[in-house]
């Protein structure tokens, strides 16, 4: 241990767990939590020497080259507490012995309620009737139902279930498509013979080298004409110049809340391309979900001061 971290290591704690916030991030709800004291950073700045005496750090911001240097600065710190579901930003990214902790059973039931509305709205064809309204005419047509369509959900997590089970409300038929074969999930070696039986196809995986653009050509073209894409993961996980050429080609939908790259690009053919409706990575942006966040990150935070393992410590770690 160098001579600054001795310095810091001794420094009096007061039983308390030193955490860093962004923003201050869970000052403004009252009482700081049991165990532990809350000090808030800015990457923009210097840490000082108060919050190098943090042991765990909360990080909440997309600049992960910044985070990541700021880091480096902390002599003490042990544990890094991601605010989101996926963590593959920070994959390779924390200094050496660092553990890394998620948030797991939070974006989901937002998620999977941007999937059930962007079905909805495919099925039942209003951004058409939309357009006819901005127009002035009475459109009139019967449409599509998302009611009994046969749904592959990539995934078999938080957001997969509660997709899940939203969509079992309109007797769909849902698989769940996971990396171990359980009661109600199959494998992927399982799915793709018959995954040409799938009306709609939701992507709820994390991105990892085995996930990265298991959407690609060779999937795409075993699927019906006409069928749904939806990505609700990342999107990475799709090969963007392959789904562009099916969708161009007419042979699926896309509908994307995230893409690849992201953001997307002024002028990116993607955004004019036949067949692909996007959303700016929006799915989870619900009004509670930072509180839903921050709650379960000081579970795994109070858990880690009573030294135990958080329950969200990532495979990484």
């Amino acid at each position: 241990m160098g001579c600054e971290a001795q310095m810091l290591h001794q420094h009096e704690d007061n039983g308390l767990l030193p955490v860093l916030v962004p923003d201050g991030l869970g000052l403004d709800l009252g009482s700081p939590p049991d165990s532990l004291e809350l000090i808030p950073y800015d990457l923009a700045l210097p840490a000082t020497d108060n919050q190098k005496r943090a042991r765990a750090m909360v990080v909440a911001v997309p600049d992960v080259d910044s985070a990541a240097s700021y880091m480096t600065t902390l002599p003490r710190l042990e544990l890094v507490q991601a605010l989101s579901a996926g963590y593959e930003q920070w994959v390779g990214r924390l200094p050496a012995g660092v553990k890394l902790a998620n948030v797991r059973f939070v974006h989901g039931i937002g998620v999977s309620e941007w999937v059930l509305a962007v079905l909805l709205s495919h099925f039942r064809e209003l951004p058409d009737f939309a357009a006819s309204q901005s127009r002035g005419q009475w459109n009139w047509h019967a449409t599509g139902t998302l009611v009994g369509k046969s749904v592959t959900i990539l995934g078999a997590g938080d957001l997969a279930i509660r997709t899940r089970d939203l969509l079992a409300l309109l007797h769909c038929d849902v698989t769940l498509v996971g990396r171990t074969a359980r009661d109600g999930v199959i494998t992927m070696e399982s799915f793709l013979p018959r995954a040409s039986a799938a009306d709609v196809i939701v992507i709820a995986l994390p991105l990892t080298p085995a996930t990265t653009r298991v959407v690609d050509a060779e999937f795409l073209a075993r699927l019906r004409p006409g069928a749904v894409i939806v990505n609700a993961g990342r999107g990475a996980l799709v090969d963007t110049e392959a789904l562009m050429r099916a969708a161009q080609a007419g042979q699926i939908c896309g509908i994307l809340d995230v893409v690849d790259p992201e953001p997307l690009p002024e002028g990116h053919p993607l955004w004019t391309s036949r067949g692909i409706t996007i959303t700016p990575h929006i799915a989870g942006a619900v009004p509670d979900v930072w509180p839903r966040s921050w709650k379960r990150a000081v579970n795994n935070l109070q858990a880690f001061a009573a030294g135990r393992d958080p329950e969200d410590l990532t495979e990484e770690s």
